[in-house]
């Protein structure tokens, strides 16, 4: 375990939380690891298209496998990466799997626990080794599990809680054991699989690339077993990508300050649903009760705001982004000017807004409803080239974001970039069309894409797994140039 952290106990149903040995910064990254399984979306949510079933990496020509039909890799290497770490394995299986999951019409969560377990199986279950230890653990307790650390990813899987499984489940476990003769040849029976399917339930994390699109599933068991969930989480799930290597890792990178006090935690869901939805959700899936802070103090407000059923006016979302956001920019201003490596040089928000601390009428401004309406208005908005009612829109989004979400959260970091040029726009038409040159759009763009860079620097996502067209970075520095060269027109020294 990272000798900066300390697994602590805690009562059930946590078992155990994780905090740091001492106080860390915004931007550490914590229990970095491969991830032990992986697997790229394979319906119509994937916008991307095809992933490499290998690495990851966006396909541009498949290279398919010539046996089953039924996977696909970025390149040959991949292609016999796979083939020697799990491939060869299930390769005559899977095109009777594919046709009895499309005949049994399965959902897509019951396909991706399917290929999830498949893959697992190829890969970790080689040897009499791993059946063996399955099948002790089967018949113990979370308690006699845990009483010893466990050596290695896989038994840091099989230490993970368990969830309940349903019809579903034992569906998808008879179709492998149907189908999949390398399933019962590894000593593998259902009693061994259900232990096995339970530790994917409330443990199988989706991936996203840099952009935060999803496409990709993966069982991470450091993360899993040492993070917790909160409301007003301290960190976020992040990938990092080495393009040389075609290697990928999975840590927790901090988006504010922690103190040795708190325990590291992560959303297990997007914390803008409203609260009776959330805490549904975690009771149903994972057997406990948030009582985060921000989940205490929405339970004290009045039903109209608790459930979203108010509508907040544009003047209060005003007033939002004045006093969190705008007040700000405006001390950062004159920093504008200074030298790129002056030490004082623009800072982003140190850490998230209290949500108790918003008066109540802006309370009704922080759910999904809201922020759904108001990012539709702002896309249709650039789109249409309507730079005043964008920038006003994009303002208001990016301060729910960052009461929301934590002004480090890589979401944030995103839409600043796309404030960045509204601003740019506004510059731009306000100078060829002979008006008078005020500076501050450009201020304003040259302040986003500043807070922009340092946002997805602390949380990684501009090192993630790579996107379809332009990435983070190349957008990133793509602003700053064209900051720099109107900066340079100008005829002003920054």
């Amino acid at each position: 375990m990272d000798p900066r952290l300390v697994l602590r106990p805690a009562p059930p149903p946590l078992y155990s939380w994780t905090t740091p040995a001492s106080d860390l910064a915004p931007g550490t990254c914590l229990l970095d690891h491969p991830p032990l399984c992986v697997i790229p979306l394979t319906g119509a949510e994937d916008p991307d298209g095809k992933r490499c079933w290998s690495c990851l990496d966006v396909v541009h020509e498949p290279v398919v496998c010539g046996r089953c039909r039924e996977e696909w890799y970025c390149s040959v290497d991949c292609k016999h990466a796979a083939w020697e770490t799990y491939h060869s394995v299930i390769c005559r299986s899977l095109p009777a799997l594919h046709y009895n999951i499309t005949a049994s019409r399965f959902t897509l969560a019951q396909r991706h626990t399917l290929l999830l377990l498949l893959k697992l199986i190829a890969s970790e279950f080689r040897t009499p080794e791993a059946t063996h230890l399955v099948k002790q653990y089967t018949s113990k307790s979370i308690a006699e599990i845990r009483a010893h650390p466990a050596q290695g990813p896989l038994e840091t899987f099989l230490h993970l809680l368990p969830r309940p499984i349903g019809d579903p489940e034992r569906q998808t476990i008879a179709l492998l054991l149907a189908k999949c003769r390398f399933v019962s040849q590894a000593g593998l029976d259902a009693t061994e699989l259900e232990f096995l399917v339970a530790r994917f339930q409330g443990n199988n994390h989706v991936l996203s690339d840099e952009r935060l699109r999803p496409i990709g599933h993966a069982i991470l068991p450091e993360i899993s077993r040492h993070v917790n969930h909160s409301c007003a989480p301290s960190s976020v799930i992040a990938p990092t990508w080495n393009p040389a290597t075609k290697t990928l890792t999975i840590g927790v990178h901090l988006i504010r300050p922690l103190t040795s006090e708190e325990p590291i935690t992560i959303p297990y869901l997007d914390p803008i649903l409203p609260l009776a939805d959330r805490q549904t959700f975690l009771q149903e899936r994972y057997g406990f009760t948030c009582t985060c802070t921000i989940c205490t103090f929405q339970a004290s407000l009045p039903p109209a705001i608790r459930e979203d059923a108010s509508t907040p006016t544009p003047e209060s979302l005003t007033r939002m982004f004045t006093t969190y956001v705008r007040a700000h920019m405006d001390r950062c201003r004159s920093d504008v000017y200074a030298p790129e490596s002056d030490p004082q040089r623009t800072r982003w928000l140190p850490s998230r807004v209290r949500m108790e601390s918003c008066p109540r009428d802006e309370l009704a401004c922080l759910n999904g409803r809201v922020v759904g309406e108001l990012t539709s208005m702002f896309g249709e908005a650039c789109e249409a080239r309507e730079w005043t009612l964008a920038r006003e829109t994009g303002e208001h989004v990016s301060v729910i974001y960052g009461i929301v979400y934590g002004w480090r959260h890589p979401l944030v970091g995103l839409h600043l970039l796309a404030l960045a040029r509204v601003r740019i726009n506004q510059f731009t038409l306000a100078s060829s069309s002979g008006r008078t040159r005020d500076p501050t759009p450009l201020e304003d763009a040259t302040i986003y894409v500043r807070f922009a860079r340092e946002c997805l620097e602390t949380s990684t996502s501009m090192r993630g797994l790579p996107c379809v067209g332009m990435g983070v970075e190349e957008e990133v520095r793509e602003i700053e140039v064209l900051c720099e060269d109107m900066w340079g027109d100008l005829g002003r020294r920054r």
